[in-house]
């Protein structure tokens, strides 16, 4: 990773730096002149400034914004309740970011959370936190017993080496540069697994759901139920996070030379779904979908470049579902070699199931899932009964490979995907639950289980919460 790419903008000199410190002490001495007022009725004890350690003359830009933003986020949550006397003041500019915040507690209670902060958050190195009592007096470290800051680059004594200029700044930014890199890609994996994983639990709790698995009953299915599908979804989240990390590290490879690395994590996800089912097979064509589009949205947010910084907004990963989607596409059709190669088991057949939908970019859960299940929410139901309703059109929308197995014939699947679509036509928010419950009982009367529409569900479910959440 090139530094420069995360580590740019406007060159600040020793004149504008020295400008900004005395500006810096002008406004806690006006913060601390305010806090005497008689008005403020001795309700401030102490004050804090909160800058960030980045050496060089390129001291702004945004992922130093997103490091500021997450450092005082966890100061304020790290504080007593209601510490603060009034909102803090923040500022952004090309010296830095800034922020002063007027508190309640004691000098010494806000200096043990700062040092706390700067010592323990993965990020704290870069955090500069002073402490000043109410006379305008800075709270030393070694006061509380705490050890001097480490150097960035060797973990000695910072001022040390700072004084001796023991490392160069080119060095020192190629540390900050991956320290940030690092902390924002697992931020943003993280977040993403746990939308994936979301999905996942969301969709079979989705009830009722003809034929499926759902909290009411086990479908049409006798070797699975509900806590079969909530024991796979808990073993495949870390799995979620770590394809969404390697679209992230591989995102200037081209898609056909990663998408092998990625299949073969989804097998070891697959054994590792099949170790804590039985055997039994929950998620297999999820974790072929849904692995696509978690390392989609990683190379997404690693070409994006930057997090998304707004005033005080803040959007990790800085991804839309339509970059997610496309970039997907570009992963599955990846796959259509296996209907071209002699060797494999596929040759010669008609793609379908998991492996077309990939090749087609989820297109019916883009046409017909997410717009069904926007549209019933926005008629004021909540999303159990929009996500019921959204699978119904993708049972009536889908050629689904389960129904086509399960129903005997492809003529009997169509004819189960036009009573679904004529259903459909007939549902409001009055009647929906009763006739989904009667095509319910009509599914597990004949062995119906249309599981590809259930995936299509939950992808659906992860598109919505890409936008949502």
């Amino acid at each position: 990773m090139d530094h420069r790419k995360i580590i740019y903008g406007t060159d600040v000199d020793v004149e504008m730096m020295a400008q900004c410190r005395s500006e810096r002490a002008e406004r806690q001495a006006q913060y601390l002149h305010m806090a005497a007022e008689p008005e403020m009725n001795a309700k401030a004890h102490s004050l804090i400034c909160f800058t960030m350690n980045i050496p060089g003359p390129i001291k702004y830009f945004p992922y130093a914004h997103a490091a500021f933003q997450e450092g005082m986020d966890a100061l304020i949550s790290a504080l007593p309740k209601e510490a603060l006397v009034q909102e803090p003041f923040i500022s952004t500019a090309a010296t830095g970011c800034e922020g002063i915040l007027l508190l309640s507690c004691t000098p010494d209670t806000a200096k043990k959370a700062a040092m706390e902060l700067e010592d323990y958050h993965e990020l704290g190195r870069l955090f500069d936190i002073d402490v000043l009592d109410m006379n305008g007096e800075h709270l030393s470290r070694t006061d509380f017993g705490f050890p001097p800051r480490k150097c960035l680059i060797c973990g000695q004594n910072a001022k040390i080496c700072g004084r001796s200029r023991a490392h160069s700044v080119e060095d020192m930014q190629k540390k900050i540069a991956e320290m940030l890199i690092t902390h924002f890609r697992t931020a943003a994996a993280d977040k993403f697994a746990s939308r994936a994983t979301r999905a996942l639990l969301y969709e079979v709790s989705t009830t009722p759901k003809p034929g499926l698995v759902d909290r009411a009953n086990n479908g049409s299915h006798k070797d699975m139920n509900f806590y079969t599908f909530l024991d796979s979804s808990s073993v495949l989240c870390p799995w979620f996070r770590e394809m969404f990390c390697l679209g992230f590290d591989t995102a200037i490879q081209p898609v056909p030379e990663v998408f092998p690395r990625l299949r073969f994590m989804g097998k070891q996800a697959e054994c590792e779904m099949f170790s804590i089912t039985g055997g039994v097979n929950t998620h297999q064509g999820l974790i072929f979908s849904l692995g696509i589009i978690c390392a989609s949205a990683g190379r997404c947010t690693f070409l994006s470049g930057q997090p998304s910084v707004s005033g005080d907004s803040l959007m990790i990963p800085a991804v839309s579902s339509d970059d997610v989607i496309r970039t997907g596409r570009e992963f599955g059709v990846c796959v259509l070699s296996d209907y071209t190669d002699p060797d494999s088991p596929l040759f010669g057949k008609k793609p379908g199931g998991a492996r077309a939908a990939a090749a087609d970019g989820f297109s019916e859960a883009v046409r017909y899932g997410l717009p069904v299940l926007k549209e019933w929410l926005s008629r004021g139901l909540e999303l159990n009964a929009a996500s019921s309703i959204a699978l119904l059109s993708l049972i009536a929308n889908t050629e689904d490979s389960n129904m086509i197995r399960r129903s005997g014939s492809p003529e009997a699947a169509d004819e189960c995907r036009r009573k679904a679509a004529q259903l459909l036509s007939e549902l409001d928010i009055h009647n929906f639950r009763e006739k989904l419950i009667k095509m319910d009982d009509e599914y597990i009367s004949r062995n119906l289980s249309p599981g590809g529409a259930a995936d299509l569900l939950a992808i659906t479910l992860l598109l919505y919460f890409l936008e949502t959440i």
